[in-house]
């Protein structure tokens, strides 16, 4: 059975949403280690905020409590170009064996748009969190399963509707935010 899961994002910051969803896979599944793997030039969007770097230290901070092992994987840093998960999954797997690969639902509403994504769902086990205020995930799921002859997995949790760029546009205007763990929200104001 795997016990390993994989959660990426560029994390700018990371935010009490991203620990709630590592939790719910860690309660739902029975995961034993949560590998995190902060984007370095993911293809998708640009990352605005914090060197990557420095967004590695707000993940440990972060994530320093969590009830199981966390490893933050650094792989992304190595690769100048372009970043695709088809390409990190194969590195990932040598690494790592089987594992979760976690996704948020507002992103598998997209996934035909990423780079190979029938690849994607045969190297690993793709878990998705419904997230309030998007349509559900359901239907976009069975047409995947169908289409690429896969599962993928919908979580039970619902995740809050967060965005990174309004916790960003929050603290650039010296507003504090709940929606940030202190240990980074300290962190970010050290190094204002």
């Amino acid at each position: 059975m795997i016990k390993v899961a994989v959660l990426g994002g560029a994390f700018d910051p990371v935010h009490n949403e991203h620990i709630k969803i590592a939790l719910a896979t860690v309660k739902e599944l029975g995961i034993k280690k949560l590998v995190l793997l902060p984007a370095s030039n993911p293809p998708h969007k640009k990352i605005e905020g914090e060197s990557f770097c420095h967004r590695v230290k707000m993940l440990k901070h972060a994530f320093e409590n969590f009830p199981v092992e966390v490893e933050i994987c650094e792989i992304e840093s190595q690769n100048s170009g372009k970043n695709y998960t088809a390409d990190n999954l194969p590195k990932l797997k040598k690494l790592y064996g089987d594992f979760y690969y976690i996704i948020g639902g507002d992103s598998l509403l997209n996934f035909e748009q990423w780079y190979k994504p029938e690849e994607i769902v045969k190297l690993t086990k793709v878990v998705v969190f419904n997230r309030k205020g998007y349509s559900s995930v359901s239907e976009k799921v069975t047409e995947y399963e169908k289409r690429w002859n896969c599962k993928i997995k919908i979580m039970e949790y619902v995740g809050e509707n967060i965005s990174s760029s309004n916790i960003r546009a929050m603290l650039y205007l010296g507003m504090d935010t709940d929606s940030i763990p202190d240990s980074v929200l300290t962190l970010i104001k050290e190094k204002n």
